[in-house]
């Protein structure tokens, strides 16, 4: 169960302003489609399937080239130069199933395959569902987002009523944090957003995390807790969030764990609300008054 789908599209498709404008705008973490990186050139390989394009289409398509990272996904699959772009995605489609290729033909006629001029917005292999309902379990939390937290390289946690006292949200974070640091060599930030508890102390909440929390998280690693009250005649701190660099999710229930047989709606959000939600939990534009911080470094073997 994932919210994030990986589509292998050939660069060939992408040879025209229109029909990289159609994909561009359809790809990204809000849309639940990501690009699969394939090769690890493919950006090069669009820019030089667009080698018949007249002068202003071919920069058009440039300068969205240079913005369209935070829509790929790397993946470190194998390619042989020998063969064509379809025969490789044919390939590794076989050993590591694609969300769907989408091309220009399917000789071969492979079951999860798209024409691209064929595309509609309702067929199964392209509709992926922006909503879902997840069981409340850490690891099945974790996994849902697992493309999200592997593939970004700044990751905020925003739960109002975390406690790093307790038992359901620290099993939650520990698994978070795991799958984020599979590719640890990406991550540059990771920090845990929450309102001010006014019965805990700056002491109290401090000593709290610097006791519970370095068990939970991998050797070296930093994560930074900051504490927020509501601004007078502002935002209230309630939904929860895990925002990225690449985008962000909604999570109705928090970052905790349920009873057994409870669930909770996970939701895509949309590229503007993501952007305003991401500048609220940064200090230069926060929402709220800050409050305190602290800054816990972990200790868990890997």
């Amino acid at each position: 169960m994932t919210m994030l789908h990986e589509y292998a599209l050939d660069p060939i498709v992408l040879s025209n302003w229109p029909s990289f404008r159609y994909f561009y705008e359809r790809f990204g973490v809000a849309h639940g489609r990501l690009i699969s990186r394939f090769p690890k050139k493919w950006k090069r390989m669009v820019y030089e399937a667009c080698g018949g394009c007249g002068d202003i289409e071919r920069k058009r398509i440039e300068e969205k080239l240079r913005d369209i990272d935070a829509k790929l996904l790397p993946t470190g699959r194998s390619y042989d130069g020998n063969l064509v772009w379809l025969n490789n995605a044919e390939v590794q489609h076989r050993l590591q199933p694609f969300h769907a290729i989408i091309a220009n033909e399917n000789p071969k006629k492979v079951n999860e395959f798209l024409i691209a001029d064929e595309i509609d917005e309702n067929m199964p292999l392209w509709k992926v569902p922006r909503e879902i309902q997840v069981p409340r379990k850490a690891t099945d939390l974790a996994k849902c987002l697992a493309i999200l937290l592997q593939n970004s390289t700044e990751i905020i946690f925003v739960d109002p009523h975390f406690r790093p006292y307790e038992n359901r949200y620290n099993n939650a974070l520990r698994h978070f944090v795991e799958m984020a640091c599979l590719n640890s060599s990406k991550l540059k930030r990771l920090e845990y957003h929450l309102k001010e508890n006014p019965a805990a102390t700056a002491e109290f909440f401090k000593s709290e995390c610097c006791s519970k929390i370095p068990a939970l998280v991998p050797h070296g690693v930093e994560i930074l807790f900051i504490r927020w009250r509501q601004k007078d005649g502002g935002e209230s701190l309630h939904p929860r969030y895990v925002l990225t660099d690449r985008g962000g999710v909604r999570i109705e229930h928090g970052l905790d764990e349920g009873s057994e047989g409870e669930t909770t709606d996970i939701s895509l959000l949309d590229d503007a609300l993501y952007r305003q939600r991401w500048a609220d939990f940064q200090k230069a534009t926060a929402a709220f008054e800050f409050v305190d911080e602290v800054v816990v470094k972990g200790i868990r073997k890997r």
